[in-house]
């Protein structure tokens, strides 16, 4: 496959879904006349400017729209990477900039992509049914689907009581630096994946356009979901992330919010793992797994029911806040005990306790008193008083010869923590 020159580039109000493909010369070359004959050439063009790694768009009747151009052979041909269907007389373009996702013929780029294609959006993007993507990507390369810019997220907007963005079996996938909203009361889910190996990165998906998601995130079928950090999803009327992944590679979750859902912030029914993560003012569990799981680093706040729900076998709780939920800070049945870990944890006013059907750990810690700023009004840094996080900052506990605090994490007076949920700029960044 030929490598593309840059990024296919969407921008509502400056592009084009007739005159532009979307990477190519600044100003797009474009008419009426190609011709396709089943194979990869396309002729009838005008190829001024024109480069190989330029896409180029064909309005076929049927099949591929999009391709990479991979060779330039006259002034009015080209060879793609790709073949066309037979056609002549067809709309084209390359170069300029494509104008909105939900463009009947601008959707066939979420079919037609290939490894290596890096699909930006310069401005909000509005939908009036699901956006499905079927185009895998490979180990040569992921396919990447964004926002322009990650410190200003572009909004994807669905206006229908519809998913937003659906993965079908596509497999190596990049998804980041959007904002899923949607504007109509919605009974679906904001983002749907199906398919192995990919990263979701700083995505938010919430109720700004106006009406709550059902869920945020949810599996599409039987197989993994991939990575998941920076992903916050707040004020769905359902589960935050519900069921994560299947099969053999586990859902993990790294610096994820899921708060103020009407469910549970992450319910899975398969292996996970969920690291300094923010879960809090959920309707039901913080967190329910079903299955083995890793829990670490993680703030679980203020749930109505258990801050953690466990059943099953070989887990792992270890170095987390659990606090102020309207259950036990951790459930667990019977089975927790064969292989489970539970230690580290720092539990302060749970409803029902501290710990269910689960022995504590012999570096548990019971606060006395809130260790957070101002937990309700989301800022969850450390406070200094005495018997809350004053004792979070003092506990220490030895891991071979070096002495380690199990909340530096948290912790913002000392250094050494790295770049960590608690300071100020990673719990607004989170939020």
């Amino acid at each position: 496959m030929t490598t593309p020159n840059g990024a296919i580039v969407f921008n509502a109000s400056e592009g084009s879904d007739s005159q532009a493909s979307g990477l190519g010369p600044t100003t797009a070359e474009y008419g009426s006349g190609a011709s396709t004959d089943g194979t990869a050439v396309v002729t009838g063009i005008t190829t001024t400017g024109v480069s190989a790694g330029d896409l180029l768009w064909v309005q076929t009747a049927s099949g591929r729209q999009f391709s990479i151009i991979a060779s330039v052979d006259s002034g009015t041909q080209v060879t793609c990477d790709d073949t066309f269907v037979l056609g002549s007389g067809q709309t084209w373009a390359i170069g300029g900039k494509r104008a909105t996702w939900d463009d009947s013929d601008s959707r066939s780029i979420f079919v037609d992509a290939q490894p290596g294609w890096d699909i930006v959006t310069e401005t909000n993007q509005s939908l009036t049914s699901v956006l499905s993507m079927t185009a895998d990507g490979s180990t040569s390369g992921n396919i990447t689907l964004r926002g322009s810019d990650p410190s200003s997220l572009k909004q994807v907007i669905q206006t229908t009581n519809a998913r937003g963005l659906q993965f079908d079996n596509a497999s190596y996938i990049t998804l980041r630096d959007l904002h899923i909203v949607t504007s109509t009361t919605n009974t679906n889910t904001a983002i749907a994946s199906r398919g192995a190996d990919k990263v979701f990165h700083n995505l938010k998906i919430d109720d700004s356009g106006g009406s709550a998601w059902y869920y945020g995130f949810t599996r599409n079928g039987s197989t993994p979901s991939g990575l998941l950090s920076e992903v916050r999803v707040l004020n769905c009327t359902n589960d935050g992330f519900s069921d994560i992944g299947n099969g053999p590679i586990s859902g993990t979750f790294f610096n994820c919010v899921s708060a103020n859902n009407g469910a549970s912030g992450i319910a899975s029914s398969v292996p996970c793992e969920v690291i300094n993560c923010l879960l809090y003012g959920n309707g039901s569990y913080g967190f329910k797994s079903t299955r083995n799981c890793l829990v670490s680093g993680c703030i679980i706040y203020g749930n109505t029911s258990d801050g953690v729900n466990v059943t099953g076998y070989a887990s792992v709780i270890t170095d987390n806040i659990i606090s102020s939920n309207g259950g036990y800070g951790i459930n667990a049945d019977a089975e927790w005990q064969l292989g489970s870990v539970e230690d580290r944890n720092a539990f302060y006013s749970n409803t029902s306790g501290s710990l269910n059907n689960i022995t504590a750990g012999s570096f548990d810690i019971t606060l006395t008193a809130d260790p957070f700023t101002d937990a309700a009004s989301g800022d969850f840094t450390i406070n200094e008083t005495s018997g809350g996080g004053a004792d979070l900052r003092t506990t220490s506990v030895t891991l071979g010869s070096t002495e380690t605090r199990p909340f530096r994490w948290l912790d913002t007076s000392t250094g050494g923590g790295g770049a960590t949920l608690a300071s100020d700029a990673r719990i607004e960044r989170l939020k």
